[in-house]
C-alpha cells in the first residue's frame, strides 16, 4: 500500500482528530496569514502612494527646469534679434514656476523635509530674477544686458540649480527603492509562512494541505500582480498625457493607455488591433527597425529617439520615444515598454526660433550673425576641398537721399527691392545676407575665379532690367567689391570681407569721381 493510501486511511479513521487539531492549529495560523495580507496589502498600497508622489515631484522639478530653460532661451533670442516677441515664454513661465514651487512645497512640508527644498527654491527665485533683470536691463540698454549675460552668472545658477535638481532625485530613487524593498521583505515573510502552513496541513489532512496549498499558489501569484501592477504604474505615473504602450517581442500591443486616444486619435482597442510600425511614416520606417533591433540585441537603449507618428486622420506628428525591456526572472527579455512624448509643437516652436534668429527681418535674407557662422563653415569647406570661393560685398547707392527725399518707407522699399535683386542673380547655393543698413554680401562656391565676373554681369543686368520698368518709384544702383579664395586657400572670411569692402569702396569712389568729371564736362559745353 502507498505511503499516499495509508495516510488517506488514516485520514478517514481520524477524521474528528483531524478536524480538531486542524481548527486548533489552523485557525491561528490563518489569522496571521490574513493579518500578514492585510499588512502586506497596506505596505503596498503604501509604497504606490509613494511611487505616486515621488513620480509627482519628479515630474514637477523637471517641468521647472525646463520652464527656466524656455525663459533662458527666451531672453536669449530678445537681446540677440531685439525683438519682444521672444519675451512670451518668460512672461508665460513665471507663473508656472511659483505654481511648481508651492506645490513641491507642500510635498516636502508633508514630508517634514524643508531643508533640500528651501535650497531649490532660493536658487530657482533667484535665477528667475536674474532673468528678469536682464530683461529690464535690456530695454533700457541691450549691449549693456548683453555684457551681463556674457558674465555667465546666469550660467552658473542654471548649473547650481541643476546640481540641486540632481541631488533631490537621488532622494527621490532612494525613497522608491526603499518603499519597494519593505514590499519584498513583506513578500518573503509571506512566503515562508505560506509554506510552513502547506507544510502543518500536509500533515494533519492532506485535503487540508491542498486547500491551503491553493490559496497560497494564488495568493503568490496575487503578489506577482502586484509586482506587475506597480511597473505598469511606474509607466503610466511618469506622465499620464503622454502614449504609454506594452508590446510582445514581435510587436504586438498588449497594452495601450487611454492617451492614445486624444494623440492619435484611435480608440486603445482599436491600436491593438495594429502592429506598432502600422503607424510609422515610410521616411521613418528604416530607422526605427534599426533602433528596435539594436536595442534588442544588446538589451538596453542609449536614450529616446525621434520619429514621426501617423495620426489616424492621417496627419503625421513628431514623437520622442523611451523603449525599457522588461525581463523574467531568469533575464530573458520577455515584452518592451514603449514612452512616446509628442514634440510636435515643441520642434515647431525651435525651428521658428531659430528662423527669426537668423533672418533679416526687412529682406528676408540671411542677418549678420547667421552670415557670419554659416560662411565661415562654407570657407572651412572650400579650404578643405581647396576650391575657389567668390564674396562680393554690395551696397546700396543712394539710400540716404531716397529717406531724405521720400522717407523711411521707400528707404525701406529700396533695401527690399536690391535684396531681391541680389537673390534674383545669386545661384540656389549661394549665401546671400543682409549685413545691416545698404550693406550686402554674396558668398559662393565656383569652379574657378571667372566667377567673380559672372556674377557681376547677372548682378547688373537684374538692376538694368528693374530699372527700365517705368512703373518704378525708385531706381536702384549698387556699387559692389568682389574678392576671391584661392590658392593656397588660406585667407579666413574676415579677410574676403575686408578685402571686398575695400573693392567696394574702390569702386564707388571711381564712380563718383567719374560723375563730377561728367558734371564739369557738360558744365563746359553748356
Amino acid at each position: 500500500m502507498s505511503a499516499l493510501a495509508i495516510f488517506s486511511k488514516w485520514t478517514q479513521t481520524s477524521l474528528r482528530r483531524l478536524a480538531i487539531a486542524g481548527a486548533l492549529i489552523v485557525a491561528p495560523l490563518g489569522t496571521v496569514l490574513v493579518l500578514l495580507s492585510v499588512e502586506f496589502s497596506e505596505a503596498s498600497e503604501r509604497a504606490l502612494e509613494e511611487l505616486r508622489e515621488s513620480n509627482h515631484v519628479e515630474r514637477t522639478i523637471e517641468r521647472t527646469l525646463q520652464l527656466l530653460v524656455d525663459g533662458e532661451t527666451g531672453q536669449r533670442g530678445f537681446l540677440i534679434a531685439g525683438d519682444a516677441v521672444f519675451l512670451e515664454p518668460v512672461d508665460a513661465a513665471r507663473p508656472l514656476i511659483r505654481k511648481n514651487l508651492q506645490d513641491l512645497r507642500e510635498v516636502f512640508t508633508k514630508r517634514r523635509d524643508l531643508k533640500t527644498f528651501s535650497r531649490f527654491e532660493e536658487l530657482v527665485t533667484t535665477r528667475v530674477g536674474y532673468t528678469d533683470e536682464v530683461v529690464s536691463l535690456g530695454h533700457r540698454d541691450i549691449e549693456q544686458a548683453r555684457e551681463r549675460v556674457r558674465s555667465l552668472r546666469g550660467k552658473h545658477l542654471m548649473d547650481r540649480v541643476r546640481l540641486v535638481i540632481h541631488e533631490m532625485t537621488e532622494r527621490e530613487e532612494r525613497q522608491l527603492a526603499g518603499a519597494l524593498d519593505r514590499v519584498q521583505e513583506l513578500k518573503l515573510r509571506a512566503e515562508i509562512s505560506f509554506g510552513f502552513l502547506v507544510l502543518v496541513g500536509t500533515v494533519i489532512a492532506g485535503g487540508l494541505a491542498w486547500s491551503v496549498g491553493s490559496h497560497l499558489r494564488h495568493a503568490a501569484n496575487e503578489v506577482q500582480r502586484r509586482d506587475d501592477d506597480a511597473r505598469r504604474f511606474n509607466l503610466l505615473a511618469d506622465s499620464a498625457s503622454d502614449l504609454v504602450r506594452v508590446h510582445a517581442l514581435d510587436g504586438r500591443l498588449e497594452y495601450v493607455n487611454p492617451a492614445c486616444s486624444a494623440l492619435l486619435g484611435y480608440q486603445p482597442e482599436e491600436m491593438r488591433q495594429l502592429m506598432p510600425l502600422d503607424f510609422i511614416p515610410e521616411a521613418d520606417l528604416d530607422r526605427v527597425r534599426v533602433t528596435y533591433r539594436e536595442g534588442l540585441t544588446r538589451g538596453v537603449m542609449d536614450g529616446p529617439f525621434v520619429h514621426g507618428m501617423r495620426r489616424k486622420d492621417g496627419v503625421v506628428r513628431q514623437f520622442e520615444t523611451r523603449l525599457e525591456f522588461m525581463r523574467d526572472d531568469s533575464g530573458t527579455i520577455t515584452r518592451f515598454s514603449a514612452l512616446s512624448r509628442d514634440i510636435t509643437e515643441r520642434r515647431l516652436d525651435e525651428e521658428r526660433l531659430t528662423a527669426r534668429a537668423e533672418r533679416d527681418e526687412l529682406t528676408g535674407l540671411y542677418n549678420r550673425r547667421a552670415f557670419l557662422e554659416k560662411g565661415a563653415a562654407l570657407i572651412a569647406r572650400c579650404q578643405r576641398e581647396q576650391k575657389p570661393a567668390v564674396l562680393a560685398f554690395c551696397d546700396v547707392d543712394g539710400l540716404k537721399q531716397l529717406n531724405d527725399s521720400m522717407g523711411h518707407e521707400a528707404g525701406d522699399g529700396l533695401i527690399r527691392d536690391a535684396g531681391l535683386l541680389l537673390q534674383n542673380a545669386s545661384r540656389e547655393t549661394d549665401l546671400v545676407a543682409r549685413l545691416g543698413g545698404d550693406e550686402f554680401v554674396v558668398l559662393g562656391i565656383v569652379r574657378d575665379a571667372t566667377g567673380a565676373d559672372a556674377f557681376r554681369v547677372r548682378l547688373y543686368e537684374k538692376i538694368e532690367e528693374y530699372n527700365a520698368q517705368s512703373r518704378r518709384l525708385h531706381r536702384v544702383a549698387m556699387s559692389v567689391g568682389i574678392s576671391v579664395l584661392v590658392a593656397p586657400f588660406e585667407q579666413t572670411l574676415e579677410a574676403l570681407l575686408l578685402e571686398a569692402d575695400a573693392k567696394m569702396y574702390a569702386e564707388k569712389k571711381e564712380r563718383r569721381a567719374a560723375q563730377v568729371q561728367l558734371d564739369k564736362g557738360i558744365g563746359v559745353t553748356s
